[in-house]
């Protein structure tokens, strides 16, 4: 999965980024498959691996899309608790591209919160990409 990723706003080595592949070695298979969905939409890994993920954009002709970890650009604080998790924004994902955007945080302990505050609500009826993520107009906060 890692050597299959891109990245924009930070890089391989960047702490958010090696703190979560960290995470995702700690983590048991489940939950990491968690991950996945969150990210992809689907909670297994394409036949062949990870280099054979692939978007949902009608405009690539080869609907190839890498799993792609970004920095999740700074937001206006938001009064609504279902977007924040202890005053910080929450990963953001965009499935149809295989995209993930982590918010800057400030430890391994504050990522992973985010982590499992983003995945419980995907789990339990929040949805992971919305209706205007799927249609390719955006993102969705979780």
């Amino acid at each position: 999965w890692k050597a299959n990723s891109e990245y924009k706003g930070l890089r391989p080595l960047d702490p958010l980024a090696k703190w979560f592949w960290q995470l995702l070695e700690s983590w048991g298979p489940l939950r990491r498959s968690h991950v996945l969905q969150l990210a992809t939409g689907t909670a297994a890994a394409p036949k062949g691996g990870f280099e054979y993920l692939a978007g949902h954009d009608i405009q690539r002709s080869d609907g190839a899309y890498r799993f792609s970890l970004r920095k999740q650009q700074a937001q206006q604080p938001q009064d609504d608790a279902a977007t924040k998790h202890a005053n910080k924004p929450l990963p953001r994902a965009f499935a149809p591209l295989n995209r993930l955007y982590l918010p800057e945080y400030k430890s391994k302990q504050e990522l992973a919160a985010g982590l499992e505050q983003a995945l419980h609500r995907m789990l339990h009826g929040k949805p992971a990409v919305d209706a205007v993520a799927q249609s390719g107009g955006g993102s969705s906060t979780l």
